[in-house]
């Protein structure tokens, strides 16, 4: 009896022990939190305005024209303050065919272990023969009937030269070790994916060789066979994606130059080039030939396709808290003092006509670095006047399956008369759903696979 007690007692004594831990534990975190709270609160109420106060350096007196002399080599009053993307080298340049004219340039993000969304890619929207597809229907009228802005040269008669699609990969970081992603199960065997895997890993050495030095051999040979890899000398990481942008400009700037618009994406994405380029060419009355609300610019507006920088234009405020599942973008008020950022469109998806992938490239030797690409775009347009373009059709917001709110169109019914009535007591099918879709953001692999055989299903690419 009494040995029964002693282990009754010891099991509680363990207990109220654990629960002890439990409850400093809970304590302790909540105390964190509300000090996060707090500091995040004293950081928003030292917030500078950013419609009044907004400055960022190199604040001056009409800085697109300092920007266009120091563009044109004119001699200009102040120094570049910003040459952190002119410095890395590329390490490689995809292949050499950029001296015929590109109608667009497509610039894809990538990881360094993201091999297999890339070989997706390849098989599904970048795949060669479906952008060849593209281009007949450019070069035959097909597509495009009510503007001449999107027009292949007369002398040049090759349709694959339409567009140019590489993938920007930088350094490996230490955060890639552990991460490889080079397994292919699809079965789209027309680019050789599952044998391009294959292949990669028999010739690597398996004993007493590092996971980045596999994944570094990996990548060798994957530019090799495909020469659509881009590669710079700066660590890939999510801090560092400013410098995988402004190189990916600087590569269109100064390498691959005779384009006319260039897309910038990232590798979770699905992309509708039909859908793309017929809203390029009228961006204002995209999808039906009426003018759409804009969140730039009052309905209607005329879009000089020179000026062209769109996407889903967002206008938010600077995340304060570093705690939480937004930590990763916290941002002290040493790094922005103001309430709100310019208007500026998730990197995930950007559209820029040529003029303004140059005036990025040159704004951004007198613009301080940001670490968030698509705020450090929005800064840079603001400083430039480039009234950013916003299309609700470009689904990349960070929400479960990157639909910006209020995205889905409402399904219509149609009457005897022709008149049509939102019908919202139907669900959209997916095709549906994806009817005028530019943009969708956050795929994986599979999603990727699935999406683009049910839109092939049904004609709709």
């Amino acid at each position: 009896m009494n040995f029964s007690m002693r282990r009754m007692r010891a099991r509680f004594t363990l207990i109220k022990g654990k629960a002890k831990l439990v409850v400093t534990f809970i304590l302790c975190t909540a105390l964190v939190l509300l000090v996060d709270h707090f500091l995040g609160l004293i950081a928003v109420i030292l917030e500078k305005d950013f419609e009044s106060d907004f400055s960022y350096p190199l604040d001056v007196d009409n800085f697109p024209a300092l920007i266009e002399n120091f563009r044109n080599g004119d001699p200009v009053e102040f120094e570049p303050i910003n040459r952190l993307y002119s410095r890395p080298k590329f390490l490689e340049k995809a292949d050499s065919s950029c001296d015929e004219f590109k109608l667009m340039l497509i610039m894809i993000k990538s990881a360094p272990r993201n091999l297999k969304r890339r070989n997706v890619i390849r098989s599904t929207w970048g795949h060669p023969q479906y952008l060849k597809n593209i281009s007949n229907l450019i070069r035959t009228n097909k597509l495009v009937t009510s503007s001449n802005r999107i027009s292949i040269p007369k002398n040049h008669q090759e349709p694959n030269a339409v567009f140019k699609l590489v993938f920007l990969i930088g350094l490996i970081s230490d955060e890639e070790n552990d991460k490889l992603d080079v397994d292919s199960n699809d079965d789209d065997g027309a680019l050789g994916v599952g044998e391009l895997s294959k292949s990669l890993k028999d010739t690597l050495p398996q004993d007493g060789v590092t996971e980045k030095q596999q994944l570094e051999k990996k990548l060798r040979l994957e530019s090799t066979r495909y020469k659509d890899i881009v590669r710079i000398d700066t660590l890939d990481s999510y801090s560092n994606n400013t410098f995988k942008t402004m190189m990916g400009i600087r590569w269109a700037s100064e390498v691959c130059t005779d384009f006319e618009y260039a897309l910038v994406v990232d590798d979770d994405m699905f992309i509708n080039f039909r859908n793309l380029l017929l809203f390029i060419e009228s961006p204002a009355t995209y999808p039906d030939g009426e003018a759409e609300d804009s969140d730039s610019e009052p309905v209607g507006q005329i879009v000089d396709a020179n000026r062209l920088f769109a996407g889903k234009v967002l206008f938010t405020k600077p995340i304060r808290q570093r705690i939480g599942s937004y930590s990763k973008w916290h941002l002290s008020l040493e790094e922005y003092p103001y309430n709100y950022f310019p208007r500026y469109m998730p990197a995930a998806a950007v559209v820029m006509s040529k003029q303004v992938v140059e005036d990025f490239y040159y704004a951004s030797y007198y613009t301080k670095h940001f670490r968030f690409d698509d705020v450090f775009l929005g800064i840079m347009a603001y400083k430039m006047n480039i009234i950013p373009f916003s299309c609700s059709y470009f689904y990349v917001c960070h929400t479960d399956g990157g639909k910006c709110p209020g995205n889905i169109p409402p399904k219509k019914k149609r009457f005897i008369d022709g008149s049509e009535e939102d019908n919202n007591s139907e669900e959209l099918t997916v095709v549906e759903q994806m009817e005028h879709v530019i943009a969708k953001h956050g795929l994986n692999s599979d999603q990727l696979i699935d999406l683009w055989r049910e839109l092939t299903l049904f004609g709709r690419i």
